[in-house]
């Protein structure tokens, strides 16, 4: 399997006088990826069929443009996962994340009722999600 990460705020130079813990190390994301966010638990649909539900409602309708085909999934490790976006109007307006979100989730281990939040610029512009996995 191979991962991609997300460069976008390493610093292209050597830190000098890096700390002893290597804690401090660790990737976080930027709170600010998380002005728009959604909690929800992962259900058998989420996990089994290669799909992660989405609502428009509160969520999609200020994240996303409703054209938008691709976003980029990126993991509370920084790993980057290239994601499909489907925009479905019947029954309900939703989204529907595929793509390689079932290859995080046989990497992750992720399995039905694990607790995620996941979050977006309000932009309606937004090209990233990011997600946090609740242990």
């Amino acid at each position: 399997m191979k991962f991609v990460i997300d460069k976008f705020g390493i610093p292209p130079h050597f830190v000098d006088d890096l700390p002893e813990s290597i804690d401090l190390l660790s990737f976080a994301h930027d709170g600010s990826n998380f002005r728009l966010a959604h909690e929800k638990a992962l259900t058998y649909y989420d996990v089994c069929t290669g799909f992660l539900m989405l609502p428009y409602d509160g969520f999609g309708e200020f994240a996303f443009h409703e054209a938008t085909t691709s976003i980029k999934l990126v993991d509370d490790c920084g790993n980057v996962w290239n994601c499909n976006l489907i925009f479905v109007t019947f029954p309900c307006k939703h989204y529907k994340v595929s793509g390689e979100w079932a290859r995080l989730v046989a990497a992750r281990r992720l399995s039905v009722g694990l607790n995620i939040m996941v979050g977006a610029q309000p932009s309606r512009q937004s090209e990233s999600l990011y997600l946090i996995i609740d242990p």
